[in-house]
């Protein structure tokens, strides 16, 4: 259901949007090499309360922090660590405020120092396809051509849209129905009111290639390919071998995700001795 928002519902939300903005404002300025997720997730926290609000992310669904800080192949919904922030990283950082009532919620990605051509490309690509996505909302239209209008700038620039995630609107929850797919076979032709008065835009989410992933039911952010398939070999005895093996066969055969890549994952989360036996036999 899509609600129509009253001028004193909309002011009350774009209070709280503003909280957001200008913390990921103050956030961007202590994005460099050597801060930890964790001080800027500290940093945040202060800063909505000092504005008479309250985090929005904190407690809910369970979720431990301020922030979702999501670096390199992390999507979203990072949870912030004590690991510093390197030279030539990108990492997102999603904010959410509550105030009276009445939730803001936004995302940017940052640049860590200098980044290179590619990730630059990145940033750049799916900062057109946020703008081409606000300009599809208007009266009359439907949820769908913000979608497509996404979608299509994203592949014609060699990109992939992540089918697993929709944008959303806000409200008096979060997230609050209006549902906003970027993949066009799960688009329905839901007609936009005549008064169109908040839809929150996820952002665009984009990527360099994206593979299916079953529901873990723990707390691990939405990655790259090659995290994806080591994260459901990290959970294996939860989500079963067989997905796991899925996951494996399906990444490497469609060439989303190299075995290298897999290997370079497995190091990183420790599971290289439980993921070896399978990656060898893959290879042969």
């Amino acid at each position: 259901m899509i609600h129509i928002r009253n001028p004193e519902e909309i002011e009350k939300i774009r209070k709280s949007c503003r909280i957001v903005a200008d913390a990921l404002v103050m956030l961007g300025d202590m994005v460099e090499p050597g801060v930890t997720p964790r001080e800027l997730d500290t940093e945040a926290e202060k800063f909505i309360r000092s504005r008479k609000a309250e985090p929005g992310f904190k407690g809910l669904y369970g979720f431990p922090a301020t922030l979702c800080v999501s670096i390199e192949n992390e999507v979203v919904h990072g949870i912030p660590n004590g690991q510093p922030l390197e030279e030539g990283q990108i990492v997102g950082l999603d904010v959410g405020a509550r105030l009276d009532g009445y939730y803001g919620d936004h995302a940017r990605t940052f640049a860590v120092g200098q980044i290179d051509e590619a990730r630059q490309d990145l940033l750049s690509r799916t900062e057109e396809c946020l703008t081409l996505g606000i300009a599809a909302a208007r009266p009359g239209a439907n949820v769908g051509d913000i979608g497509q209008a996404v979608q299509e700038h994203a592949e014609s620039a060699g990109y992939a849209v992540v089918r697993e995630l929709v944008g959303h609107g806000i409200g008096t929850q979060l997230p609050h129905e209006i549902w906003i797919a970027l993949d066009r076979k799960a688009r329905k032709p839901v007609g936009l009111p005549a008064r169109v008065r908040i839809v929150r835009f996820s952002g665009a989410m984009l990527s360099y290639g994206v593979i299916r992933r079953p529901m873990l039911g723990v707390p691990v952010s939405i990655t790259s390919p090659a995290r994806t398939v080591v994260d459901c070999f990290r959970y294996r005895n939860k989500v079963g071998l067989d997905v796991a093996m899925e996951a494996l066969r399906d990444a490497v055969r469609d060439r989303i995700a190299t075995v290298d890549q897999i290997w370079r994952a497995a190091e990183v989360c420790r599971i290289r001795t439980v993921i070896s036996p399978y990656l060898e036999a893959l290879a042969l």
